[in-house]
């Protein structure tokens, strides 16, 4: 399951969401498969994004995101409890990433 923005949306899409308007209306259920009439109504709806099959993509690469995390802790690094405490963080981060 991916969350797209609307704009990439295409035909034959399916949602893996329900779409609702702001007041909690269901506008689209769970397993509709999408049309240029759908698509042209979320949009006239002011929809910006909705949920798709599919992979999602990671917003921040694995190296990029090790590296935020060793600024982080730089002025603790001689610390004992925070040198574990990133050990497995970044164990988790390459889980995430496997």
């Amino acid at each position: 399951m991916k969350r797209i923005h609307l704009d990439q949306a295409t035909e034959g899409m399916r949602l893996t969401k329900a779409v609702e308007s702001e007041s909690g209306m269901l506008l689209y259920g769970e397993g509709m498969e999408l049309s240029k009439e759908i698509i042209n109504k979320l949009r006239s709806l002011q929809i910006e994004y909705i949920w798709v099959e599919g992979e999602s993509e990671p917003r921040i690469k694995k190296d990029e995101y090790k590296a935020i995390v060793e600024r982080a802790f730089q002025k603790v690094e001689e610390d004992p409890l925070m040198k574990e405490i990133k050990k497995i963080f970044l164990e988790h981060l390459e889980s995430l990433y496997e």
